[in-house]
């Protein structure tokens, strides 16, 4: 492969961070959260695209983990 460039943002979300989506519930858990998101989003009326836009982290920010 060669070189390659990307563009990609961090997104707050209080929890800790998770590895790739290959164990045994990864995919349900997060389906799930999803859909979670989606439910509050209706009930405040808010469309839920912009929800997780309001609540992506600045450029050059550090998570809780450092990176």
């Amino acid at each position: 492969i060669g070189a390659f460039h990307y563009t990609g943002a961090r997104v707050w979300t209080n929890k800790p961070a998770s590895g790739a989506m290959r164990g045994h519930g990864a995919v349900n858990s997060r389906c799930a959260v999803e859909v979670g998101i989606d439910d509050i989003s209706e009930k405040l009326g808010v469309d839920p695209i912009d929800l997780r836009l309001a609540n992506l982290l600045p450029p050059q920010s550090a998570t809780i983990t450092g990176f």
